[in-house]
């Protein structure tokens, strides 16, 4: 029997949690003092490792492909906060990344890649937008037959930001 997408996001999920805390710990959740009848609490994803939750699903997919395939290598898209994850991800995995971010990426952001990643990540400004440093990185992987660590639409992306829920 085959399993649906939810039931194997869901074993995914549990199976990230122990590649994922391995770059960073759980973040807290934090109550809000107020006047009302209710409680406001907020996830402190400013905590983890680059500040934002995209760590999480960019370790997990970069951990899972590197085992899974042995790739020396990995390849991604991105104007910010999944490169800082996937450039984590290799400094600390010990493999090489190249991020493909818009020529208008903030140079905060560049240089926040470059410090998660040191030696271990080169970024290549390519395209207006998003989407056309995508369709270039796209064309990269193809050309050398690299493996791709999408920013959203990978199952591996996917339940290593599930996490967030830990």
């Amino acid at each position: 029997m085959t399993k649906s997408l939810s039931d194997q996001l869901f074993e995914e999920a549990l199976r990230a949690r122990t590649r994922v805390y391995q770059a960073g710990s759980p973040t807290p959740l934090q109550q809000i003092p107020h006047d009302g009848d209710f409680q406001i609490f907020v996830k402190r994803e400013d905590l983890g490792p680059i500040n934002a939750y995209k760590w999480r699903g960019a370790y997990n997919a970069v951990a899972v492909y590197a085992e899974k395939t042995g790739c020396k290598t990995v390849v991604a898209a991105s104007a910010g906060n999944h490169a800082q994850g996937v450039a984590l991800a290799a400094k600390k995995l010990g493999i090489k990344a190249k991020i493909f971010m818009p020529l208008a990426s903030p140079l905060m952001k560049q240089t926040s890649v470059q410090r998660h990643g040191g030696d271990n990540v080169e970024i290549i400004l390519h395209g207006d937008n998003y989407n056309d440093s995508a369709a270039e990185a796209q064309k990269y992987v193809a050309k050398h037959k690299s493996t791709y660590i999408h920013p959203f639409d990978d199952i591996y992306t996917m339940a290593g930001q599930a996490t967030i829920a830990d």
